[in-house]
């Protein structure tokens, strides 16, 4: 008797331990056969969204997301009712924060954009049915788009508009909040340490820095994204005198663009 016991347990436990393995394709089976719609989550022990959070339409998968403590992380997903990705966006925190990907109903790449804290920032880009990028769009701080160009089929940059590097410094407070250092009153004492620049950052381009503060100077010939960080510069409340100039360099090495700025920021 005491082995059928011990028999029972085991047999018990292991279908727990199959059940908690397999209750995504478990689930994912029961809304596609019998072609519901609904919200599939976990939780955790506090009542909170944790894990894969799976949303369907008449039984196909239409959303996909993941959650950490009742907060959007990672990558979310959203499906075309063909089953290919829609698109899929990076988050941070419950933000939409870094990458986002957009595609067609065959899976071709329609666009991909950046993002910074749930607004809009940095590169924008679009592409044509064979994958061939057709125009690049910059993104600041203020969310307004500061550059803009078409991109013809040799990759280099046509009609430019705008400015390859934004005039809108800005920094991150101790709480991690956006503090415009032209337009927004700057303290010490909120925590703002350094200096971020946003500027043009194209496949086949590249972009030439030479910054000067308060007669120091940083030179930047090697720029990957379309954020560039001075760290710490900011140590003492007083006037930052920032003189910036800059060059966009075609594979060629021909000058194509560039933009000088002359800019004082007041850090209480």
């Amino acid at each position: 008797m005491k082995g059928k016991y011990i028999f029972g347990a085991c047999t018990i436990i292991l279908m727990i331990v199959f059940f908690s393995l397999y209750i995504d394709e478990i689930s994912n089976l029961f809304y596609k056969t019998f072609q519901l719609s609904g919200k599939y989550v976990r939780y955790n022990k506090k009542g909170q969204i944790h894990g894969e959070a799976i949303a369907y339409v008449n039984g196909k998968m239409y959303v996909k997301e993941n959650f950490a403590n009742g907060v959007k992380q990672g990558w979310s997903y959203e499906y075309y009712e063909n089953k290919m990705l829609k698109r899929k966006t990076q988050f941070a925190n419950g933000k939409a924060h870094g990458q986002e990907f957009l595609f067609d109903e065959k899976g071709r790449i329609l666009e991909s954009r950046n993002y910074l804290m749930n607004k809009p920032y940095g590169n924008w880009f679009k592409y044509d049915t064979l994958g061939n990028l057709t125009s690049y769009a910059l993104v600041d701080i203020s969310q307004n788009i500061i550059f803009s160009s078409k991109v013809d089929k040799l990759g280099e940059l046509k009609d430019m508009h705008g400015f390859v590097v934004s005039s809108n410094f800005y920094s991150f407070d101790a709480d991690k909040n956006i503090i415009n250092l032209i337009k927004d009153t700057s303290s010490l004492k909120k925590g703002i340490k350094d200096l971020f620049i946003t500027v043009v950052n194209v496949p086949n381009d590249k972009l030439l820095l030479n910054v000067n503060i308060n007669g120091y100077k940083y030179v930047f010939d090697n720029i990957k994204s379309n954020t560039v960080k001075i760290p710490n510069i900011f140590k003492a409340p007083g006037d930052y005198h920032i003189f910036l100039k800059s060059k966009l360099v075609n594979k060629r090495n021909q000058i194509v663009n560039g933009i000088d700025i002359d800019e004082k920021i007041v850090i209480n």
